[in-house]
């Protein structure tokens, strides 16, 4: 039987430990969304895989009512869709406006993208299935333009 001295033992507990917090600082970190997008391909391309492109600055983000249960006092609710008013767009690609509207999910979970008001975007954006407005997501190659 092989017994080991307690100055063994803490070296040996504090290189164990060493060497799997250097594995887990190393390994590869994944994005724990539930939404889920197919790899990007470049911007010509993007491009006309949708509607809609377009630069323009957040004038206004607001959420769509919901059809949920009332909430109660003190009681949040993360928005099923915001709807986001642009200004000052540049059109590059299916409208021609100076402003224009488009839907997005309430939460990056949901595929929403997150925008924020004075902001100035480039929007990759496609008509919406009943064809009411525009939609967009996380999935996009919607980015800040800056």
């Amino acid at each position: 039987m092989l017994f080991l001295s307690e100055t063994t033992m803490r070296i040996a507990k504090f290189w164990l430990g060493l060497t799997m917090l250097t594995a887990l600082t190393l390994a590869p970190v994944r994005d724990a969304s539930a939404c889920s997008c197919l790899p990007g391909g470049p911007p010509c391309q993007n491009a006309f895989e949708v509607d809609v492109v377009f630069a323009g600055t957040v004038r206004s983000v607001s959420a769509l009512p919901d059809d949920g249960p009332p909430l109660r006092p003190g009681e949040a609710r993360i928005p099923h869709a915001v709807r986001v008013e642009f200004a000052d767009v540049i059109a590059f690609r299916g409208i021609e406006a100076s402003m224009v509207s488009v839907l997005t999910a309430g939460s990056g979970a949901s595929c929403g993208y997150e925008f924020k008001q004075g902001e100035r975007y480039l929007v990759y954006a496609i008509r919406a299935a009943d064809g009411t407005g525009l939609v967009t997501g996380i999935c996009s190659r919607t980015r800040l333009l800056a």
